[in-house]
């Protein structure tokens, strides 16, 4: 980056990648693992006044099988280490249809390293959050009470916040979210 680049970029985003990684998306994880890179390139390269970092969570369903893991990619400017991160991420885990939206809400909240400036988040999912309200069926109901506080604090914060649905399975998850947040 030259320096009169540098000196133009003085705000501050953070955009952090969640990417459902469990089993269901073993067909489909290459390619969102492939526009979670591009969506890093084209914001980096289209905005000439913002200093980028892009993290990601992989989240998986620990709610339903102890042994599921979330992996994590704290934040960086390098898009070259969040390729490299994606690279070794592979779809496994699940169970049932409903995954683990709050758990993956909670590292993001807890976990990563936000700077102060502006923030956003782009979710990636073929399946929706556990409870009725979520999912449309009776569900692991202890955490649909748990997810509207999370979206609500994405509001209150003030989050950017999307939602890419693969093959329409987290249409009514994100439906619901984009409710709360409005």
């Amino acid at each position: 980056m030259s320096k009169s680049t540098k000196n133009k970029r003085t705000k501050k985003m953070d955009v952090l990648f969640i990417i459902d990684a469990t089993g269901s998306m073993a067909k489909t994880i290459q390619a969102a693992h492939d526009k979670a890179e591009d969506l890093a390139f084209d914001l980096n390269i289209s905005n000439r006044t913002a200093l980028f970092n892009f993290g990601c969570i992989c989240y998986r369903d620990p709610v339903d099988a102890k042994k599921d893991v979330h992996e994590i990619f704290d934040f960086s400017p390098e898009i070259e280490d969040l390729a490299n991160f994606l690279e070794n991420v592979k779809a496994s885990g699940g169970g049932d249809k409903p995954e683990d939206y709050v758990g993956a809400l909670n590292e993001a909240f807890n976990k990563l390293h936000w700077r102060s400036g502006k923030k956003a988040i782009i979710w990636i999912a073929d399946a929706p959050a556990h409870g009725k309200r979520y999912c449309g069926k009776e569900n692991h109901q202890e955490e649909e009470e748990k997810l509207e506080p999370l979206v609500q604090r994405l509001a209150e914060d003030n989050f950017y916040f999307v939602g890419i649905s693969l093959k329409n399975g987290a249409d009514r998850t994100f439906n619901e979210m984009k409710a709360i947040y409005d």
